[in-house]
């Protein structure tokens, strides 16, 4: 019997997630570490014993992690457990679960991706709606993009780097997050599919229902989820163009992003640079403003070199080791950390028209990190803010 490209598919998706659940699976007997404690264990909102509307309430807004208390995390805490009490195991075991769907849903999403930037990149509209088998500029391979798919999916699901974001049970908070920032995205090119096949109004309500219901429900996992309305435009600027059906610049998209990007972003950074320039907010860091902004460089490439070539050795939950850089040769390697980033930013623009995946890829990687390795007064280091930013990478 002939199996089918789908089905071949389908098996091999399998057994990535499969094998990533068999990798993890040693991992689900640890315990609870740091964050974990103030969040989970002595948090006596979320342990919930009995069934009743004010103890569900009262544990969706009892997380000390957030001003805005993360109130479906800290429910999905308060579930767990409800069904297994203080045990860590089905903690874990359900932090495995988010991440494996995680892996479904990134899947799904880089297959439309990948189905609108052909229609974009397509002169027949005949031939839309299948990859077209040629090798030209024009076209991409189906069977080659069905494997780009498989091995950046699979090969994230079992990224050393994103361990933190499932065995770390607190960090739940990232992983459940992205589950709907991913589900937003998908849903978002989908959309923007639909937008590029016909002048109708349905694609671009797809897309708008799944730009802002992904970042509402993700904020009210993790901050993060804010970033999904930067990686929607940046699929625009480097693959999409903004075009639709009707018109190579879709004015209602211009809108659409006035809405959920600007606007948001300008009022969140008045809101939020008053507080970061103020020396009060620094004072219980090791670091200052300038401090942070001149290490964070050497961070991210700390963060490709544990993605793209992981040691065991370096991978950890704690990083206090890290020296601040107190300028530009102290230590050494801040300067050429930043002429390395800078480099990778002009790379990602230079290949924007040539190479636009690999040109997304990089801008992802950045995007991802503009909350937390940026201004805001939060630690230095920690992995599991590459839970995304790893996608671009890969």
């Amino acid at each position: 019997m002939t199996i089918g490209p789908r089905m071949r598919t389908a098996v091999l998706l399998a057994a990535a997630l499969l094998l990533t659940a068999f990798v993890y699976w040693h991992g689900l007997s640890g315990g609870y570490v740091f964050d974990d404690f103030p969040n989970i264990v002595d948090n006596a909102a979320i342990q919930v014993t009995r069934s009743t509307l004010a103890a569900w309430a009262n544990a969706a807004w009892a997380s000390p992690a957030s001003e805005l208390q993360r109130p479906l995390a800290s429910l999905s805490f308060a579930v767990n457990w409800f069904f297994s009490g203080n045990d860590p195991r089905p903690m874990k075991a359900t932090n495995l679960a988010i991440h494996l769907l995680n892996g479904v849903l990134l899947y799904f999403m880089l297959r439309e991706l990948l189905r609108a930037l052909v229609l974009r990149r397509s002169d027949d509209r005949l031939q839309a709606n299948s990859y077209r088998k040629s090798n030209d500029d024009n076209g991409i391979d189906e069977a080659a993009a069905r494997r780009l798919i498989l091995v950046v999916t699979a090969g994230w699901l079992l990224l050393p780097i994103n361990l933190m974001a499932v065995l770390y049970v607190v960090q739940r908070m990232e992983s459940l997050c992205q589950v709907f920032v991913l589900a937003g995205l998908w849903m978002y090119l989908a959309g923007r599919r639909r937008m590029l096949l016909a002048t109708g109004h349905r694609g671009f309500a797809l897309a708008s229902v799944g730009l802002i219901g992904g970042t509402v429900l993700g904020v009210l996992v993790k901050e993060s989820a804010v970033l999904l309305p930067v990686y929607a435009f940046l699929i625009e600027v480097a693959l999409l163009r903004f075009a639709s059906a009707r018109t190579s610049r879709d004015r209602r998209l211009g809108v659409l992003y006035v809405c959920i990007l600007l606007a948001p972003a300008t009022l969140g950074l008045a809101w939020l640079l008053p507080h970061v320039l103020s020396p009060s907010a620094w004072d219980d860091r090791d670091f200052t403003f300038g401090q942070r902004l001149l290490t964070e460089p050497r961070v991210l490439v700390d963060y490709l070199h544990w993605t793209v070539l992981p040691d065991p050795g370096t991978l950890s939950l704690y990083h206090d080791q890290l020296p601040i850089s107190r300028g530009f040769l102290t230590p050494w390697t801040t300067l050429p950390a930043i002429v390395l980033l800078v480099i990778l930013l002009g790379v990602a623009w230079w290949l924007r028209n040539r190479r636009p995946l690999v040109a997304l890829g990089i801008a992802w990687f950045f995007a991802a990190q503009l909350l937390t390795a940026t201004i805001v007064p939060l630690e230095l280091v920690y992995e599991h803010r590459n839970y995304f930013a790893s996608i671009g990478v890969l």
